[in-house]
């Protein structure tokens, strides 16, 4: 089974989806990386296929981070 990316503050009422990055597909986020107040991470779809992505914990700011829509995950 896939998973999605989350946040957390700790408790239970902190904790939420950032945003369903593939909706079609799922994926499973690998090597998370914190740099200053974004997260850095791959995110690997049902195919295999591993691709860039960056968060700032908010929908609107995760993006794949080579600039481009990452089909593969969408």
């Amino acid at each position: 089974r896939l998973r999605e990316l989350y946040r957390s503050d700790g408790t239970t009422a902190g904790t939420f989806r950032v945003a369903d990055l593939s909706p079609k597909n799922g994926f499973v986020p690998l090597n998370l990386t914190a740099f200053g107040s974004r997260l850095f991470f791959n995110a690997s779809n049902a195919g295999g296929v591993v691709e860039p992505w960056l968060t700032d914990g908010t929908a609107a700011g995760s993006r794949c981070s080579t600039g481009e829509d990452c089909p593969a995950v969408r």
